[in-house]
């Protein structure tokens, strides 16, 4: 085979590994553009399209954890807690966790709901039932809802599953 033959089959090779690979860089780009686009429409939607949270920020089925201390007449005593929460993006959620404090189970899968707000600058509240009182738990989210803290006594996180 001559030189001329051999150099022209390397260069078709290379040129059409060039177009391959020209090709999946840009599916993988437009894969990723209509991914954002869709993802930004989404978050629009969460944030009633003007960058804020709404009620429908926080929907899904969370999982969380919470941490901190509970005072006990002049003892402090660890707490902890985990659990799931579904928020139905109407300001309802539909709690179920286990806690102990200093190592003792206090709830065990224990179900119960309480409410929410949230105000545009994605804090707010959560109001549960604890004991014969409701207590309000700070919230604070981002714009997409994906993850939420929450605190009063002790601190937690949420993650949408």
């Amino acid at each position: 085979m001559s030189k001329k033959i051999e150099k022209d089959m390397k260069v078709g090779r290379v040129y059409r590994l060039a177009v391959v690979v020209g090709s999946l860089v840009l599916l993988v780009a437009f894969t990723l553009l209509i991914m954002g686009t869709l993802n930004s429409e989404e978050a629009e939607a969460q944030t009633g399209g003007k960058g804020e949270c709404t009620l429908k920020t926080l929907y899904g089925l969370y999982s969380f954890e919470a941490r901190g201390a509970v005072k006990d007449g002049d003892a402090v005593r660890t707490y902890v807690e985990a659990g799931n929460q579904f928020f139905d993006g109407e300001g309802n959620i539909a709690d179920v966790f286990s806690a102990s404090v200093d190592g003792e189970p206090i709830a065990s899968q224990e179900a119960f709901t309480s409410t929410y707000f949230l105000d545009p600058n994605c804090t707010g509240g959560n109001v549960a039932p604890v004991g014969d009182v409701f207590i309000e738990f700070h919230i604070f989210t981002n714009q997409d809802g994906s993850t939420f803290s929450y605190g009063e006594g002790f601190s937690g996180r949420g993650m949408r599953r």
